[in-house]
């Protein structure tokens, strides 16, 4: 509706649960020429919806990368830069007015659960930043000084981040369990960097492109001008620019959290 198909990238993804599969979900660039592929386990719920909405911001961002670009270029500009794109349209399951226009509840529906459903939003985007804090500076400390008490650092944190107190007794390696640990590591600062310029690009967006002063519940549903400008502004150059370069010719300013702030924390 924005114009940014997925059609072709639908049917060469793998979306429901079958034995044996990967439980995880991701989007991957096969060849960096146009053969981009999405992998979930979809059920149908909220969760699944965000899931499938974020993976296909990343896809729709590796499918306009201008192919012109030499091979080392058709790259997002930064790893964040895709993720936030990929969070731009996952807030969307949480958005009364998307939900309405796409899925197509009632305006009453929309009403009732409009003031719940930005709370939501609210809450996870707070709880999250703490977390990610956590994982940041855990994996920092980890690199820097392997032999230390991996246990007790990783609780240290999470008592001083998530405000969570450690269980009594308790001295296991907690920390293991997160698979981005083992499986992407040092990655996990990139989703807050993320949260961050989705904010700024919406503020842009609401402004400059819908013309509006209300940021909380834009939907962007059927205004292709959105398609365009992200295709033009951030998909298209791929890894042209610095990161920082990009977003400044995309929205004016350099990476700020002041949008992020204003969106979900003033």
């Amino acid at each position: 509706g924005i114009g940014l198909p997925i059609d072709d990238i639908l049917k060469n993804s793998d979306l429901y649960e079958k034995p044996g599969k990967n439980q995880h979900a991701f989007c991957t660039d096969i060849d960096n020429a146009g053969d981009v592929r999405v992998l979930c386990n979809v059920k149908p719920n909220q969760y699944w919806m965000n899931t499938m909405l974020h993976e296909y911001g990343h896809a729709v961002y590796d499918k306009h990368i201008d192919p012109a670009l030499p091979f080392v270029l058709r790259d997002p500009a930064h790893t964040f830069t895709t993720e936030a794109i990929a969070m731009i349209f996952g807030r969307f399951s949480s958005n009364p007015q998307w939900l309405k226009d796409v899925v197509g509840i009632s305006e009453e529906e929309k009403l009732k659960i409009a003031e719940t459903c930005f709370k939501t939003l609210r809450l996870e985007q707070l709880v999250f930043s703490r977390w990610a804090q956590v994982m940041y500076r855990f994996e920092r400390e980890m690199y820097k000084n392997p032999d230390q008490d991996l246990n007790v650092l990783w609780w240290d944190l999470v008592e001083k981040y998530q405000l969570m107190k450690r269980p009594e007794g308790r001295n296991e390696p907690d920390w293991a369990t997160k698979i981005h640990i083992a499986t992407y590591p040092c990655y996990y600062h990139n989703y807050l960097l993320g949260e961050l310029l989705a904010s700024q690009l919406h503020y842009h967006i609401v402004s400059n492109i819908i013309k509006s002063d209300d940021f909380k519940f834009q939907s962007y549903a059927g205004n292709q001008e959105i398609g365009n400008y992200l295709k033009e502004k951030v998909f298209m150059p791929g890894n042209r620019w610095y990161w920082n370069e990009m977003i400044k010719r995309a929205t004016g300013e350099e990476l700020t959290a002041k949008y992020y702030a204003k969106q979900f924390v003033e």
